[in-house]
């Protein structure tokens, strides 16, 4: 039986799976957009950005 985590992952490397905006990510985890960011620069988080 699969793990959570390898779940998680999966779904996170699944294309399809639904991925939010930086401002609806910053809502829902009650944050700035300008902190995400700056996970992001820090390396501590991979955000993608959508080809447009």
């Amino acid at each position: 039986m699969a793990q959570p985590d390898d779940l998680l992952n999966d779904l996170l490397d699944d294309e399809d799976y639904p991925a939010y905006t930086m401002g609806r990510a910053a809502e829902i985890l009650g944050t700035s957009q300008d902190f995400l960011r700056r996970l992001g620069e820090a390396n501590l988080i991979d955000p993608h950005r959508s080809a447009g």
